[in-house]
């Protein structure tokens, strides 16, 4: 079966953090896993997060901007794909459905770390 990660970077994301969350969670075809890496957060990211429990994967380091800490992402996700989440974004409930039948039907797809 294939796995996919779903990897959200965060920088002082504590207006939005929850809902985007509760989107990764609610799918109808799970995530492996679902990453955040707090990029050196100052307000209550790493609360929001850790109130999810063993649901989401928590991954703090210091501020290196969006791209290094999808870079961190990518480096810690256990998922044979990574579905990127902004922290303040949102996405139905079938998306992962929706991509992981593409994925199943097309097995020339590829990815490379």
């Amino acid at each position: 079966m294939t796995r996919i990660s779903i990897a959200i970077p965060a920088y002082n994301a504590e207006r939005t953090l929850r809902e985007t969350l509760e989107s990764a969670l609610n799918q109808t075809c799970p995530a492996h896993e679902v990453l955040v890496v707090d990029d050196g957060s100052k307000d209550r990211t790493e609360e929001i997060v850790r109130s999810f429990g063993d649901r989401v994967r928590y991954i703090k380091q210091s501020n290196q901007g969006p791209a290094g800490a999808r870079n961190t992402a990518v480096r810690e996700a256990a998922g044979d794909w990574i579905a990127f989440l902004d922290a303040d974004d949102l996405i139905l409930p079938t998306k992962l459905e929706k991509q992981l039948a593409l994925i199943e039907e097309n097995p020339d797809l590829a990815m490379q770390r």
